[in-house]
């Protein structure tokens, strides 16, 4: 792979880089503690229906459980929506909802507990349901009484992809706008690298003996250091061009006295 000579490029180059992966691990992050709050609140929402349906529920004197009243939400009352509920004893199902219809679900057997089992299962017609039950001795019962309720997991599905979704469109702006910044820091900070640049050509070509003061700590030190090298290269010109001056003065005399030895012996023959 060929090395990149420009540093605008490496420095761009790096930016691209740390924005990729700090996108790809923040979306991650968040889309993973997302799904999880979600799920938690779903199956909470699964929970507190398995207890507000325990508090509906009364065992008469021969022994069967009586609805006081309906739960209350429309989903349970949509035919085959996902959202069932069931109250079944050891032997069968004794009140369901009306969105069971006609379908048999099959009544998980939790432990008798405080607090309602979440389990993943899919209906009779194959769609995925998240399913709360507990199973509860009730006043008057002579056997544990299983309380179930149900949702449509593709509910909570949905709400992830959307999520999901947005969660991308966010990231992508945020990572071009980053990007963006990226640049015009870059563009802002070569500025003084460029400013140098023109003014050793400056030098160069004579328009100036030295470079100016550019206010900027990281090149301030550089540019110290090259009119020092600027320094002692004229004083190195100089002591050449005064050794220069003082060796054509000590000829000047021994070719004078050899020019004139010349022209007295050319004038004697």
């Amino acid at each position: 792979m060929r090395r990149l000579k420009s540093l605008r490029s490496r420095l761009l180059l790096g930016a691209l880089v740390w924005v990729a992966c700090a996108s790809i691990a923040g979306g991650w992050a968040l889309s993973y503690a997302f799904r999880s709050a979600a799920q938690n609140a779903f199956d909470a929402r699964l929970a507190s229906l398995v207890g507000v349906l325990i508090g509906l529920v009364d065992i008469q004197p021969d022994g069967e459980p009586k609805l006081a009243r309906p739960l209350g939400d429309p989903q349970f009352e949509q035919v085959y929506s996902g959202w069932y509920w069931l109250v079944a004893d050891e032997k069968s199902a004794r009140l369901r909802s009306r969105s069971l219809w006609d379908l048999t679900l099959e009544v998980p057997t939790p432990p008798v507990a405080a607090q309602p089992t979440v389990t993943t299962a899919q209906d009779p017609l194959g769609r995925e349901i998240r399913i709360a039950a507990q199973r509860v001795l009730l006043p008057g019962a002579t056997v544990p009484v299983t309380f179930v309720v149900t949702g449509d997991a593709e509910a909570l599905h949905a709400e992830i992809r959307h999520f999901d979704f947005v969660l991308r469109i966010a990231l992508g702006a945020l990572g071009v706008g980053l990007l963006l910044a990226v640049l015009v820091q870059i563009r802002f900070g070569l500025r003084p690298l460029e400013r140098l640049a023109r003014e050793v050509q400056a030098v160069r070509t004579g328009q100036s003996d030295r470079l100016p003061t550019l206010e900027t700590a990281e090149l301030d030190g550089v540019v110290a250091e090259v009119n020092s090298l600027i320094e002692h290269n004229q004083r190195i010109v100089e002591r050449a061009r005064a050794s220069a001056s003082d060796l054509a003065h000590a000829l000047k005399t021994p070719l004078a006295v050899m020019k004139s030895l010349e022209e007295g012996g050319n004038a004697s023959s």
